[in-house]
């Protein structure tokens, strides 16, 4: 991170406060130093955690905060934020309408399953996929 020790050195002999505009250069130095990628929410973690390069200077926050505004932060996809969690991110609302649609119904005809539990409304989804998948199957072999 040679570029960010640069900028904080440059703002400390200067005896700069690390917000606003002084923070946007903190955030392209970094910037720069990734390799033009935008930074991540690990990478913020570790550059403000104790032992980190800006430690007691600037919390996560703030740097995530000016990061984000600045276009130079990286958010998390769902299928990481899913991993991390070890849930599901597909909203309720989402499996009532699979539901509808496989069962052809008119799409809210369904709408009080809304309030079911989520790992119970996935199940039954995916039960009635596997069985649509296989009433599928069964109608092309009787067609052959």
């Amino acid at each position: 991170m040679k570029n960010l020790q640069t900028v904080i050195e440059a703002l400390t002999a200067k005896k700069e406060a690390l917000t606003g505009e002084n923070l946007g250069k903190i955030v392209e130095a970094i910037y720069i130093d990734n390799g033009d990628k935008a930074l991540t929410n690990q990478q913020v973690n570790e550059l403000t955690a104790k032992g980190g390069e800006l430690a007691g200077k600037l919390s996560a926050s703030q740097l995530r905060g000016k990061a984000v505004s600045a276009g130079y932060y990286q958010k998390k996809t769902e299928q990481e934020k899913a991993s991390e969690h070890g849930t599901s991110q597909t909203r309720k609302s989402a499996y009532v309408a699979s539901i509808e649609t496989i069962l052809s119904l008119q799409a809210g005809a369904l709408e009080s399953l809304g309030k079911g539990k989520k790992p119970e409304l996935e199940l039954l989804a995916n039960a009635l996929i596997a069985m649509s998948d296989t009433q599928a199957a069964n109608s092309k072999a009787d067609i052959k």
